[in-house]
């Protein structure tokens, strides 16, 4: 007989499973370099990232630590891998799509992570933990937590953005076509400090890779996470197949020179078949 997966909903006190807003959890396996968010049911074998102190009060402009740890409730014996540079990165994201953020979270005594974070203004954020365990290269899991305090500001409708510009940084998405579904997307990018033209070779490793792109559509928070390429043209290229229409919200973090930049974008990605 099939063993039957246990979701946050269905479980009980005696499962030390917690209860209450930690109950989305999703998770899909690395393929390639591309760790997509899919909305279901997990696999029975898979690990969970939980956050363990999820019960503590939230606000805006205080420090909040976040306590993370990995637990499989069919397996007990598959624990997190030992803690190295790319085994957990944690993406957190408003609900509205106009913050984020993209940390490693600290290994803590007794397989544990934790992270400090401030957050900006009140509202529902999506935490995406992506993470891997001794059994399972690599896994996201998603995960929900609500801030109290000031609401944000009423954000503008989004319109497609290709060009980010602050300070000393500009960057520019170079696209040959409209990007569509169910075709090979590349996402070159061409960076300027101080108006001069940034190489890959000017860009340092930062959280086990040179680029992070991280993607997020608007209509239902699916994700999608990158890791760079580059050619003697662009120090940063995505490749990408959208298997579905919409808003898109892109970040891209990476290093140079000992700073750490992070810069936003906004993608129409229309159907294929769309004239």
């Amino acid at each position: 007989m099939k063993k039957k997966c246990k979701s946050y909903k269905d479980a009980s006190p005696k499962d030390n499973i917690p209860a209450g807003p930690l109950n989305e959890i999703c998770i899909h396996p690395k393929n390639s370099n591309m760790n997509q968010y899919n909305k279901g049911t997990p696999n029975c074998n898979a690990v969970r990232m939980l956050l363990l102190n999820f019960r503590q009060e939230v606000r805006v402009h205080q420090a909040a630590t976040l306590i993370f740890g990995p637990s499989n409730f069919n397996d007990p014996e598959d624990k997190a891998s030992s803690p190295q540079e790319a085994d957990f990165r944690l993406v957190i994201i408003s609900e509205d799509l106009t913050w984020f953020r993209l940390v490693r979270p600290g290994f803590v005594t007794g397989g544990a992570y934790s992270v400090t974070l401030i957050f900006p203004f009140e509202g529902n954020y999506i935490l995406f933990a992506d993470f891997r365990s001794k059994r399972h290269p690599s896994i996201t899991d998603k995960l929900k937590l609500y801030v109290k305090g000031a609401l944000p500001p009423k954000s503008e409708g989004m319109m497609e953005k290709l060009v980010f510009s602050s300070g000393d940084l500009q960057m520019k998405i170079i696209t040959e076509q409209a990007f569509r579904t169910e075709t090979q997307n590349k996402i070159a990018v061409t960076i300027r400090k101080n108006g001069v033209p940034l190489r890959a070779t000017d860009l340092t490793s930062c959280l086990g890779a040179m680029a992070h792109i991280i993607l997020v559509r608007r209509n239902d928070k699916s994700f999608q996470h990158l890791h760079s390429e580059a050619d003697e043209n662009y120090p940063v290229i995505g490749r990408i197949l959208f298997s579905r229409p919409g808003i898109y919200r892109m970040w891209i973090q990476f290093q140079t020179g000992n700073q750490l930049y992070t810069a936003d974008f906004t993608l129409n990605v229309a159907e294929s078949n769309a004239q």
